[in-house]
């Protein structure tokens, strides 16, 4: 009777340490396919899908957190994102200081989620010199899908070069210190209007562009009920007009910084209501066009 009790008491531990050691080996086999996978450029080619480009001599999977840095390649360099949907758990493009890094979403590529980073934590960063441009073909969706933030640190840009909806990339845009003067570029394509999201938003700095569209015209519409606020400067490029129509009772535009007009037009009054802005900053130049 007591070598069958002591039998059970063995049986249940066994059985336990057996658990816990599938349990800590599911972890772990995890972990040696979740790991960090740096840029090297060997093949030349300057290709995601390349796996000579990657340290290790394998593309980035979807547990891996990609680096696009001068760790492994020297110098400026561009990388071009494949045609097919790329998920990744975080990137960061982080260039040696005089370099540049841009990663580029091609106009190739016309998948609905074409870039998928699942974070946690920031998905994606962009230090100073790193640059990453959204210059997707899709016809409709979301192309890129930042879980659970974006960083634009100082000196860092993202490009809005598509049609396609930012909404919900500017809705997890970091309002840490040090990203006052991170650039989110608007520079879309086509003769179109396009509309920004502006309403209960904030950017670091925010600059419009016009160069992407036919004869260098372009419109970009913003309108709501709250808010609009930039940390750093709001930049309206030649042939640009900007028209805002925010509610005055809340929905006013605060700049911390100063208002660049190189030619273009920030329209206040294209609305019903007549926004106001408040500039800390100064007012360099351009045309502001108040009713």
């Amino acid at each position: 009777m007591f070598f069958f009790i002591q039998s059970k008491r063995l049986s249940s531990f066994f059985c336990k340490s057996f658990f816990l050691f599938s349990i800590v080996s599911f972890f772990s086999f995890k972990e040696i396919f979740a790991v960090t996978k740096t840029w090297t450029g060997l093949a030349g080619d300057g290709n995601w899908s390349s796996p000579a480009n990657w340290k290790g001599n394998s593309v980035p999977g979807n547990l891996d957190d990609v680096v696009l840095d001068n760790s492994s390649a020297s110098g400026s360099f561009v990388v071009v994102l494949p045609n097919t949907a790329v998920t990744v758990k975080t990137i960061t493009i982080a260039p040696a200081p005089t370099n540049t890094i841009e990663l580029v979403l091609p106009p190739s590529n016309t998948q609905a989620t074409a870039l998928t980073a699942t974070g946690p934590g920031y998905g994606l960063v962009i230090n100073s010199g790193g640059i990453f441009r959204n210059s997707s073909g899709a016809s409709s969706g979301i192309p890129v899908d930042i879980s659970d933030s974006i960083r634009i640190n100082n000196g860092g840009k993202y490009i809005h070069y598509t049609q396609r909806s930012h909404a919900s990339n500017v809705t997890v845009l970091s309002k840490m210190p040090g990203t006052e003067n991170g650039i989110f570029e608007f520079n879309v394509p086509g003769t179109q209007s396009y509309t920004v999201s502006v309403t209960n938003r904030t950017y670091g700095t925010l600059v419009f562009n016009a160069t992407a569209s036919p004869g260098g015209v372009k419109t970009y519409l913003g309108a709501g009920s709250n808010p609009l606020n930039i940390k750093g400067n709001l930049q309206i490029g030649i042939g640009v007009t900007l028209k805002i129509d925010l509610a005055t009772d809340k929905g006013n535009i605060n700049l911390n910084g100063d208002l660049i007009q190189n030619g273009g037009v920030l329209d206040l009054a294209s609305g019903p209501d007549s926004s106001i802005i408040k500039i800390k900053g100064n007012q360099q130049q351009g045309c502001l066009r108040l009713n």
